[in-house]
């Protein structure tokens, strides 16, 4: 009989060690997923942390870019109005010169028109290749043909519709020397002896022949 209590002892003290045993088990258990869950808490934390920063830093990264690009786009900008503004007044001066210049030859050649009006021999101003472009009072006196008749009868051109061709050989020469001639031509006008035609060689700024003018001196009998 004590040796079936003492085994029945043993046995109650065993099933005793072997639940506390399995509840510390379940204790040590149930502390690692507590801290299981924790370290994927912390690290699920962790990384929304870091990826919040990397777009923080992204979008910084971008503003500044973007800044970046507006400020050169601004200079740009600004660089282009300023060189346009710095044409745009050259110009200005370049055409308001030039204006100037255009009016300053229209009134020379209005005086010169005046004072060459008043002159009695018979006067053609030509530009280089030819074509009449004025002709004085006297001209149109003598020859009973203005500006207006050249143009209606098609006497346009000096060489082709005037000038003989050892006129345009003597005229040529004036050219290639730039120097003003002189010559007798043929009078068919009874109440002159004959008539001295004088080429004078009209210049430029360049000292490029522009033109010429062609002046009929008459000498009376």
């Amino acid at each position: 009989m004590k040796h079936l209590i003492f085994i029945s002892l043993i046995l109650i003290s065993f099933g005793s060690a072997a639940q506390k045993t399995n509840s510390y088990l379940n204790d040590t258990s149930k502390l690692s997923m507590e801290k299981y869950e924790f370290l994927k808490q912390k690290a699920d934390l962790e990384f929304k942390l870091l990826s919040s920063q990397q777009e923080t830093a992204k979008n910084i990264t971008y503003k500044n870019l973007v800044i970046a690009l507006s400020v050169f786009i601004i200079l740009v900008s600004v660089f282009i109005i300023v060189l346009l503004s710095y044409k745009s007044k050259k110009i200005s001066e370049i055409i308001e010169i030039q204006n100037r210049e255009i009016l300053i030859r229209d009134k020379k050649n209005e005086q010169l028109s005046t004072v060459l009006n008043t002159v009695k021999s018979p006067i053609l101003i030509s530009s280089v290749s030819g074509s009449i472009k004025w002709v004085n009072k006297a001209f149109t006196e003598f020859y009973k043909m203005d500006i207006s008749f050249l143009n209606e009868n098609n006497i346009v051109n000096f060489f082709d519709n005037i000038a003989s061709e050892k006129e345009k050989q003597f005229i040529l020469e004036a050219f290639e020397n730039k120097q003003n001639i002189s010559y007798k031509i043929e009078n068919s006008d009874k109440t002159a002896n004959q008539i001295t035609r004088e080429i004078t060689i009209i210049l430029d700024s360049q000292n490029e022949i522009s033109g010429f003018a062609v002046t009929d001196n008459l000498e009376k009998l």
